[in-house]
């Protein structure tokens, strides 16, 4: 994974809306100085982090919730490939979102 060669200078990993909050409020602190913020989805995609930024890991959001009637699936955004497939198969749907279920799946919505 290319993005596992970039070291971020710190890593939060929310479980919570405030804890999404508080991560950013940390990152706008000058004493910690960091040049960006990046999300980690799956963390497949080479801009998901960057060199001395805050990492946001959002692995803690990957909640599935599967809506067969309407054919209609929602995703929390640490959700991976893999969360959803099985996700979907468990109520006999299929998606095909290719052989990577590492793979996050806002890397798949961005393209």
């Amino acid at each position: 994974y290319a993005a596992r060669s970039v070291v971020p200078q710190a890593i939060c990993m929310p479980n919570s809306v405030v804890g999404i909050q508080g991560c950013l409020r940390a990152a706008s602190h000058s004493q910690f100085e960091f040049d960006s913020v990046s999300v980690i989805g799956g963390g497949h995609s080479a801009n998901c982090i960057a060199m001395d930024a805050l990492a946001i890991d959002m692995s803690c959001w990957n909640k599935v919730e599967v809506r067969p009637k309407e054919m209609m699936v929602r995703a929390g955004g640490g959700a991976t490939c893999g969360d959803i497939t099985l996700a979907a198969e468990k109520e006999g749907l299929l998606i095909p979102l290719g052989d990577r279920p590492g793979v996050g799946i806002g890397l798949i919505i961005a393209g």
